[in-house]
Protein backbone atom coordinates (compact mmCIF):
# COMPACT_ATOMS: atom_id res chain seq x y z
CA UNK A 1 0.00 0.00 0.00
CA UNK A 2 2.82 2.37 0.84
CA UNK A 3 4.46 1.71 -2.57
CA UNK A 4 1.15 2.29 -4.35
CA UNK A 5 0.66 5.55 -2.48
CA UNK A 6 4.18 6.67 -3.41
CA UNK A 7 3.55 5.88 -7.09
CA UNK A 8 0.32 7.86 -7.00
CA UNK A 9 2.11 10.82 -5.46
CA UNK A 10 4.80 10.70 -8.17
CA UNK A 11 2.16 10.51 -10.92
CA UNK A 12 0.20 13.40 -9.42
CA UNK A 13 3.38 15.47 -9.11
CA UNK A 14 4.32 14.87 -12.76
CA UNK A 15 0.79 15.68 -13.92
CA UNK A 16 0.81 18.94 -11.98
CA UNK A 17 4.22 19.81 -13.43
CA UNK A 18 2.96 19.20 -16.95
CA UNK A 19 -0.12 21.37 -16.39
CA UNK A 20 2.04 24.14 -14.91
CA UNK A 21 4.34 23.99 -17.96
CA UNK A 22 1.42 24.31 -20.39
CA UNK A 23 -0.04 27.24 -18.45
CA UNK A 24 3.37 28.92 -18.40
CA UNK A 25 3.76 28.52 -22.16
CA UNK A 26 0.25 29.89 -22.74
CA UNK A 27 1.03 32.98 -20.67
CA UNK A 28 4.61 33.69 -21.74
CA UNK A 29 5.16 31.73 -24.94
CA UNK A 30 8.25 30.25 -23.37
CA UNK A 31 8.86 27.21 -21.18
CA UNK A 32 10.87 24.04 -20.83
CA UNK A 33 8.27 22.39 -23.07
CA UNK A 34 10.45 23.64 -25.92
CA UNK A 35 13.17 21.22 -24.90
CA UNK A 36 11.05 18.25 -25.98
CA UNK A 37 8.80 19.95 -28.57
CA UNK A 38 11.02 21.07 -31.49
CA UNK A 39 8.05 22.58 -33.34
CA UNK A 40 7.27 25.00 -30.50
CA UNK A 41 10.95 25.87 -30.27
CA UNK A 42 11.17 26.62 -33.99
CA UNK A 43 8.01 28.75 -34.00
CA UNK A 44 9.29 30.65 -30.97
CA UNK A 45 12.55 31.36 -32.80
CA UNK A 46 10.65 32.52 -35.89
CA UNK A 47 8.68 34.97 -33.77
CA UNK A 48 11.81 36.32 -32.10
CA UNK A 49 13.82 36.96 -35.28
CA UNK A 50 10.97 38.16 -37.53
CA UNK A 51 10.73 41.71 -38.81
CA UNK A 52 7.88 43.16 -36.70
CA UNK A 53 7.17 45.79 -39.35
CA UNK A 54 5.32 43.17 -41.44
CA UNK A 55 3.00 42.12 -38.62
CA UNK A 56 -0.55 42.22 -39.98
CA UNK A 57 0.49 42.25 -43.65
CA UNK A 58 -1.26 39.78 -45.92
CA UNK A 59 0.21 36.24 -45.54
CA UNK A 60 3.01 37.48 -43.30
CA UNK A 61 1.90 36.44 -39.83
CA UNK A 62 2.29 32.73 -40.59
CA UNK A 63 3.89 30.61 -43.32
CA UNK A 64 0.89 28.29 -43.47
CA UNK A 65 -1.15 30.52 -45.78
CA UNK A 66 1.66 30.49 -48.33
CA UNK A 67 2.20 26.75 -47.93
CA UNK A 68 -1.53 26.18 -48.40
CA UNK A 69 -1.65 28.20 -51.62
CA UNK A 70 1.35 26.30 -52.98
CA UNK A 71 -0.35 22.99 -52.18
CA UNK A 72 -3.52 24.25 -53.88
CA UNK A 73 -1.40 25.09 -56.95
CA UNK A 74 0.02 21.56 -57.02
CA UNK A 75 -3.49 20.13 -56.69
CA UNK A 76 -4.62 22.13 -59.72
CA UNK A 77 -1.55 21.01 -61.67
CA UNK A 78 -2.42 17.39 -60.87
CA UNK A 79 -6.19 17.56 -61.42
CA UNK A 80 -6.31 20.15 -64.20
CA UNK A 81 -5.02 17.97 -67.06
CA UNK A 82 -7.36 15.17 -65.96
CA UNK A 83 -10.37 17.50 -66.03
CA UNK A 84 -9.33 18.91 -69.43
CA UNK A 85 -8.60 15.48 -70.94
CA UNK A 86 -11.94 15.13 -72.77
CA UNK A 87 -12.59 18.83 -73.18
CA UNK A 88 -11.55 21.09 -76.06
CA UNK A 89 -8.67 23.50 -75.49
CA UNK A 90 -9.69 27.05 -74.69
CA UNK A 91 -8.79 29.94 -76.97
CA UNK A 92 -7.21 32.36 -74.51
CA UNK A 93 -5.55 34.76 -76.92
CA UNK A 94 -6.93 37.94 -75.37
CA UNK A 95 -6.80 36.90 -71.68
CA UNK A 96 -3.17 35.86 -72.23
CA UNK A 97 -2.42 39.13 -73.97
CA UNK A 98 -3.80 41.15 -71.06
CA UNK A 99 -2.00 38.95 -68.54
CA UNK A 100 1.33 39.29 -70.33
CA UNK A 101 0.99 43.06 -70.66
CA UNK A 102 0.19 43.34 -66.95
CA UNK A 103 3.19 41.19 -66.04
CA UNK A 104 5.44 43.19 -68.34
CA UNK A 105 4.42 46.49 -66.75
CA UNK A 106 4.73 45.20 -63.19
CA UNK A 107 8.11 43.56 -63.76
CA UNK A 108 9.36 46.63 -65.65
CA UNK A 109 8.59 48.81 -62.66
CA UNK A 110 10.31 46.46 -60.22
CA UNK A 111 13.30 46.17 -62.55
CA UNK A 112 13.55 49.93 -62.95
CA UNK A 113 13.58 50.57 -59.21
CA UNK A 114 16.04 47.77 -58.52
CA UNK A 115 18.48 48.65 -61.28
CA UNK A 116 18.34 52.39 -60.60
CA UNK A 117 19.78 51.78 -57.14
CA UNK A 118 21.98 48.75 -57.68
CA UNK A 119 23.71 50.65 -60.47
CA UNK A 120 24.06 53.88 -58.51
CA UNK A 121 23.94 53.91 -54.70
CA UNK A 122 23.90 50.26 -53.65
CA UNK A 123 27.13 48.41 -52.90
CA UNK A 124 27.61 45.19 -54.84
CA UNK A 125 29.79 43.76 -52.08
CA UNK A 126 27.87 44.58 -48.91
CA UNK A 127 24.53 46.38 -48.59
CA UNK A 128 23.04 45.90 -45.16
CA UNK A 129 19.31 45.67 -44.50
CA UNK A 130 17.62 48.79 -43.16
CA UNK A 131 15.30 47.63 -40.37
CA UNK A 132 14.32 51.17 -39.39
CA UNK A 133 11.02 52.92 -40.03
CA UNK A 134 12.65 55.41 -42.37
CA UNK A 135 11.09 56.03 -45.77
CA UNK A 136 14.01 54.20 -47.38
CA UNK A 137 13.70 51.17 -45.12
CA UNK A 138 9.93 51.00 -45.45
CA UNK A 139 10.06 51.17 -49.25
CA UNK A 140 12.62 48.38 -49.38
CA UNK A 141 10.34 46.24 -47.24
CA UNK A 142 7.27 46.99 -49.38
CA UNK A 143 9.20 46.09 -52.50
CA UNK A 144 10.22 42.80 -50.92
CA UNK A 145 6.58 41.99 -50.15
CA UNK A 146 5.37 42.83 -53.66
CA UNK A 147 8.05 40.61 -55.13
CA UNK A 148 6.83 37.78 -52.88
CA UNK A 149 3.21 38.42 -53.88
CA UNK A 150 4.09 38.42 -57.59
CA UNK A 151 5.05 34.75 -57.28
CA UNK A 152 1.38 33.90 -56.80
CA UNK A 153 0.45 35.84 -59.93
CA UNK A 154 2.97 33.69 -61.81
CA UNK A 155 0.77 30.65 -61.10
CA UNK A 156 -1.33 31.71 -64.08
CA UNK A 157 1.50 30.67 -66.40
CA UNK A 158 0.70 27.08 -65.50
CA UNK A 159 -3.07 27.56 -65.51
CA UNK A 160 -2.94 28.84 -69.08
CA UNK A 161 -0.94 25.77 -70.10
CA UNK A 162 -3.63 23.52 -68.64
CA UNK A 163 -6.58 25.37 -70.16
CA UNK A 164 -4.90 25.35 -73.57
CA UNK A 165 -3.93 21.68 -73.16
CA UNK A 166 -0.21 22.43 -73.52
CA UNK A 167 0.65 19.86 -70.87
CA UNK A 168 4.02 19.14 -72.43
CA UNK A 169 5.12 22.56 -71.17
CA UNK A 170 4.33 21.62 -67.58
CA UNK A 171 7.85 20.33 -67.11
CA UNK A 172 9.30 19.21 -63.80
CA UNK A 173 11.45 22.34 -63.67
CA UNK A 174 8.42 24.54 -64.34
CA UNK A 175 6.32 22.94 -61.59
CA UNK A 176 9.11 22.89 -58.99
CA UNK A 177 9.95 26.50 -59.72
CA UNK A 178 6.40 27.84 -59.43
CA UNK A 179 5.43 25.74 -56.41
CA UNK A 180 8.48 26.66 -54.31
CA UNK A 181 9.20 30.29 -55.19
CA UNK A 182 6.39 31.71 -53.00
CA UNK A 183 7.69 29.80 -49.98
CA UNK A 184 11.28 30.90 -50.49
CA UNK A 185 10.25 34.48 -51.26
CA UNK A 186 8.14 34.63 -48.08
CA UNK A 187 11.38 34.54 -46.10
CA UNK A 188 12.37 37.90 -47.58
CA UNK A 189 9.87 40.33 -46.10
CA UNK A 190 9.45 38.15 -43.01
CA UNK A 191 13.13 38.32 -42.02
CA UNK A 192 15.31 40.27 -44.46
CA UNK A 193 13.46 42.74 -46.67
CA UNK A 194 16.10 44.67 -48.60
CA UNK A 195 19.86 45.05 -48.79
CA UNK A 196 21.99 42.42 -50.52
CA UNK A 197 19.06 39.99 -50.59
CA UNK A 198 17.38 42.16 -53.23
CA UNK A 199 20.04 41.60 -55.90
CA UNK A 200 18.68 38.26 -57.13
CA UNK A 201 15.14 39.66 -57.16
CA UNK A 202 16.26 42.49 -59.41
CA UNK A 203 17.81 40.06 -61.90
CA UNK A 204 14.69 37.91 -61.68
CA UNK A 205 12.48 40.85 -62.64
CA UNK A 206 14.72 41.79 -65.58
CA UNK A 207 14.36 38.23 -66.90
CA UNK A 208 10.59 38.48 -66.45
CA UNK A 209 10.46 41.72 -68.45
CA UNK A 210 12.14 39.97 -71.40
CA UNK A 211 10.01 36.87 -70.97
CA UNK A 212 6.61 38.51 -70.65
CA UNK A 213 7.49 41.22 -73.17
CA UNK A 214 8.04 38.42 -75.70
CA UNK A 215 4.82 36.58 -74.91
CA UNK A 216 2.33 39.13 -76.34
CA UNK A 217 3.91 38.64 -79.75
CA UNK A 218 3.05 34.94 -79.71
CA UNK A 219 0.00 34.89 -77.41
CA UNK A 220 -2.29 33.94 -80.25
CA UNK A 221 0.04 31.63 -82.11
CA UNK A 222 -0.29 27.86 -82.27
CA UNK A 223 2.73 27.33 -80.05
CA UNK A 224 1.76 30.02 -77.57
CA UNK A 225 4.11 30.53 -74.67
CA UNK A 226 7.63 29.49 -75.53
CA UNK A 227 10.18 27.51 -73.59
CA UNK A 228 11.81 30.71 -72.42
CA UNK A 229 9.52 30.07 -69.45
CA UNK A 230 11.96 27.39 -68.37
CA UNK A 231 14.76 29.87 -67.63
CA UNK A 232 15.58 29.20 -63.96
CA UNK A 233 15.23 32.07 -61.54
CA UNK A 234 17.43 32.77 -58.58
CA UNK A 235 15.46 33.22 -55.37
CA UNK A 236 15.92 36.50 -53.55
CA UNK A 237 13.93 39.36 -52.17
CA UNK A 238 12.62 42.25 -54.13
CA UNK A 239 14.67 45.22 -55.33
CA UNK A 240 14.81 48.15 -52.99
CA UNK A 241 14.94 51.88 -53.40
CA UNK A 242 15.86 54.95 -51.37
CA UNK A 243 13.69 57.85 -50.32
CA UNK A 244 14.59 59.87 -53.44
CA UNK A 245 12.90 57.34 -55.71
CA UNK A 246 10.05 59.14 -57.54
CA UNK A 247 7.88 56.01 -57.73
CA UNK A 248 6.35 54.37 -54.67
CA UNK A 249 4.40 51.18 -54.15
CA UNK A 250 1.35 51.06 -51.89
CA UNK A 251 1.65 49.30 -48.57
CA UNK A 252 0.65 45.61 -48.66
CA UNK A 253 -2.94 44.90 -47.60
CA UNK A 254 -3.74 43.59 -44.16
CA UNK A 255 -4.47 39.91 -43.73
CA UNK A 256 -7.85 38.74 -44.99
Amino acid sequence: MEKLKADEDILASRLKQGIDEMLLYKETGNSTLDSWNPFLSIMDTVERIRDPRVDGWLLMDSPWGTVGLCLAYLSIIYLGPKIMKDRPAYNLKYPMLMYNLFQTLMCSYLSYVGLSYWLTSYSLTCESIDYSNSAEGQLALRMSWWYFFSKFIDFFDSFFFILRKKNNQLSTLHIIHHSTMPMFSWLGPKFAGGGNTSFGGTINMVVHVIMYGYYPGCAGSQEGISLVEEIPYFNANDPVCNSDCPLLLPSPPSRL
